[in-house]
């Protein structure tokens, strides 16, 4: 998994009867339409967001004599336009057991690494490793272009509106100290020991 000053890294865990690999990247993508203004982000085949670059500016928002549904998170005003390609902004990497699932997701924002993550994360042994995780695919990586703190309050915002009818939910910023609490503890080594299979699908 790649990490620099120019991403952020973002989780959601919930019940696994109401997961599904899409939901989260999809509510990231409705947090950065609405209140980032990035409307050309949607959500891939693979379950994570990428961005439509290129073409026209948005004049009508018909594609293929069809009105596009603003609602659809998988589709924008340039999808399969000529001359508009896509660039991977977000990674995904999910961890499902019986009673809850796990959605992890990196935000490539104003990474100044866009150059080097391929190489950064090409294992050297790979052909020696077996893992569960799903096979990643390298793709043409790119920045999403906003401030890191309009991301977290965007995705905020959005989170609340999905959870909690657009009421503002407490936030705390929590540290080493809750990792006296067992449960906690226990969670945090189940995560901390599966990690290579966690993260196998999160590779840009």
């Amino acid at each position: 998994m790649f990490h620099d000053r120019g991403n952020v890294n973002w989780t959601v865990m919930c019940p696994s009867e109401t997961f599904t690999r899409d939901k989260h990247a999809e509510m990231v993508v409705r947090a950065l339409r609405r209140h980032a203004g990035m409307d050309r982000c949607r959500v891939n085949e693979r379950h994570d967001i990428i961005m439509d670059i290129g073409g026209s500016d948005r004049t009508n928002p018909e594609r293929d004599g069809e009105t596009v549904n603003d609602d659809d998170m998988h589709v924008t005003p340039w999808t399969g336009k000529e001359g508009v390609k896509t660039v991977k902004v977000s990674g995904s990497a999910f961890k499902i057991t019986k009673r809850r699932a796990l959605h992890h997701g990196t935000a490539l924002l104003k990474s100044e690494n866009l150059d080097v993550i391929g190489k950064i994360l090409s294992a050297p042994g790979k052909e020696y490793i077996t893992s569960k995780g799903v096979e990643s695919v390298r793709s043409r990586v790119g920045n999403i272009g906003i401030a890191i703190d309009l991301f977290m309050r965007s995705v905020q915002m959005e989170f609340e509106r999905s959870y909690n009818g657009g009421e503002l939910l407490q936030s705390l910023q929590v540290g080493q100290e809750l990792l006296k609490v067992d449960d906690i503890m226990k969670g945090y080594t189940e995560i901390k020991v599966s990690r290579l299979l966690l993260y196998k699908q999160d590779r840009y």
